[in-house]
């Protein structure tokens, strides 16, 4: 694998390929035109290795023992890495070559799964033990797809490791003060590194400086974001934010905070529907403990679906991605036409895009037009500064802890 470099990120690049391979980088003055990126992303194993006995400090994994492997070195289902190298104008990742993907797999010889339901759960079990090591090191694996998976013939998998571009976002200035103005940008830079670097022991302190005006409302729940395992770009888990207003003034109209997204829009009533099923073993041992087998509950923990993740984004989103996951058939008026109309029609939360991110109101496709903006504001610059400050005002703020407890804190599973 290749990646080129990008002066203002290499050392946050530096630090998650270490982090993901836990391999030291070393720097070469050139690479040659016949050592192409190509050919080091395939080098080949066994005997073959020797070769790479000629680039400096080669990782060779086989010769490690047990005992000696740090904590936190990726499992065996990420594709290790034997070397990582700097040139002066890009990163390569040297790995073993592999034959063959999971997708081959599926469409040449589908039968080896009928024999055995248990082969499925095995390989989707190491999926998600690969990802749940990458979201621990702070980058988000994106859509993961067959070709992304490789396989031996005892249905091991190794992930390929997400691409730079998804490591790393360009850095941005978010305010840290509680009354300073976030600058929107002409995309969303939010950085991984600003967000990621906290962990679960950090949030008393966070807390406290959110509390007492050090730490604005944007960046604590954007913290509170990655330390619930959400990460940008990621359609299951992509972080969120409240809908704070219905837009039809710039000053009113303000949401009830005290009640999720989706029970604003769907009502008790849904909510009863939904929870009051007898059948449901998890509901009816949480009323047992409650002592209350009548009393439905009226809160759902799925914040922001990936159906809704793509509609969200549909102006900026290719066409073929939309009909995969949105409808299969291109009826561009199904999508909402304003923020207005997005706001009133989902049952899920914001993302943070809609508070600094200009180039989402902004249609890539020719019979899709562009978001609209309320008519108050001046323009898409000027909407997402006031959408921000609205997030930041004083009538947000006060009412701002009912629902990060809604989502986030000890509300998310009450009665």
């Amino acid at each position: 694998m290749c990646t080129c470099l990008f002066q203002p990120c290499n050392d946050l690049v530096r630090d998650v390929l270490c982090q993901m391979f836990f391999c030291k980088i070393n720097k070469v003055a050139s690479i040659s035109k016949n050592m192409s990126a190509t050919k080091l992303s395939k080098v080949p194993s066994g005997s073959q290795l020797k070769g790479l006995q000629t680039l400096p400090n080669v990782l060779h994994l086989d010769t490690l023992k047990s005992d000696k492997i740090p904590a936190g070195f990726p499992p065996s289902n990420i594709k290790p890495a034997l070397s990582l190298l700097e040139s002066d104008s890009a990163f390569f990742v040297v790995q073993p070559y592999r034959q063959f993907r999971l997708i081959d797999t599926v469409m040449y010889t589908p039968a080896i799964f009928d024999t055995c339901h248990a082969k499925s759960l095995f390989i989707l079990y190491q999926i998600l033990h690969g990802i749940r090591y990458c979201h621990r090191q702070g980058v988000a694996v994106g859509d993961v797809n067959l070709q992304q998976i490789l396989v031996d013939d005892k249905l091991w998998i190794e992930l390929v490791q997400p691409s730079t571009k998804r490591i790393f976002e360009p850095l941005s200035e978010v305010s840290t003060g509680a009354t300073a103005q976030v600058q929107p940008s002409r995309s969303c830079e939010v950085s991984v590194d600003r967000y990621g670097k906290y962990r679960i022991e950090d949030l008393p302190k966070l807390t406290q400086a959110w509390v007492s005006g050090a730490m604005n409302n944007f960046e604590y729940i954007m913290v509170l974001n990655y330390l619930a395992g959400r990460r940008m770009n990621d359609p299951n888990n992509h972080p969120v934010l409240p809908w704070v207003m219905d837009f039809s003034s710039p000053n009113g109209n303000y949401r009830d905070l005290t009640k999720s997204k989706f029970r604003l829009n769907k009502g008790d009533r849904q909510l009863d529907l939904t929870y009051e099923s007898p059948a449901d073993p998890y509901l009816k041992n949480l009323r047992d403990l409650e002592g209350d087998e009548d009393r439905a509950g009226h809160h759902i923990t799925d914040v922001l679906s990936d159906i809704t993740y793509y509609v969200y984004k549909a102006r900026q989103t290719p066409k073929s991605v939309l009909c995969a996951y949105v409808r299969p058939t291109w009826v561009p008026h199904e999508y909402p036409s304003s923020i207005q109309r997005m706001q009133e029609w989902t049952p899920d939360e914001c993302i943070p895009e809609f508070f600094t991110d200009t180039t989402i109101f902004t249609s890539i496709h020719e019979d899709l037009p562009d978001l609209e903006i309320p008519a108050w504001a001046n323009g898409v610059e000027d909407f997402v500064q006031k959408h921000m400050a609205t997030l930041e005002g004083a009538q947000v703020s006060r009412r701002l802890h009912h629902w990060i407890d809604i989502t986030f804190g000890f509300k998310v599973c009450s009665f």
